[in-house]
């Protein structure tokens, strides 16, 4: 994951979140809207891809200004996932497997990605599903 995160300019993140969003948005019963993810993704893409060009070409500390709004975004994200995740753990006996709020601020994705491979590993999650495919 991590690799990823280098190879796309920060964006694989941003794709991750979607999808874990809306695997669980289909397993479970509490949902995050498509607006929320839509608006998040809007203003964190480009963030992220001027962060790494500021990092690149040494602008200094002016372009943390310009983060801190979509990072705000992004931990807020975060915690919703693991809000969800949570509580589909909670409904399945899994009370041990709930994931800290502490930690998902500061390890965020990789932390949450280790407590959905821990819950699949105890058989709460057989695999967390792709979204369907809606049928017309």
């Amino acid at each position: 994951m991590l690799a990823l995160t280098v190879v796309t300019f920060q964006l694989y993140p941003i794709y991750w979140l979607i999808d874990t969003t809306r695997s669980l948005n289909y397993q479970g019963e509490r949902k995050i809207s498509t607006g929320f993810m839509v608006a998040c993704s809007v203003l964190l893409a480009p963030a992220q891809v001027a962060f790494v060009i500021s990092r690149w070409l040494g602008l200094g500390q002016s372009w943390l200004l310009l983060i801190a709004v979509p990072m705000t975004l992004w931990v807020l994200w975060s915690l919703r996932v693991r809000a969800q995740f949570n509580e589909y753990v909670r409904h399945r006996q899994g009370d041990w497997l709930e994931a800290s709020p502490v930690l998902t601020v500061l390890l965020q994705l990789y932390y949450l990605q280790f407590k959905i491979n821990e819950a699949i590993e105890a058989g709460l999650f057989s695999q967390v599903p792709a979204s369907p495919v809606r049928s017309s």
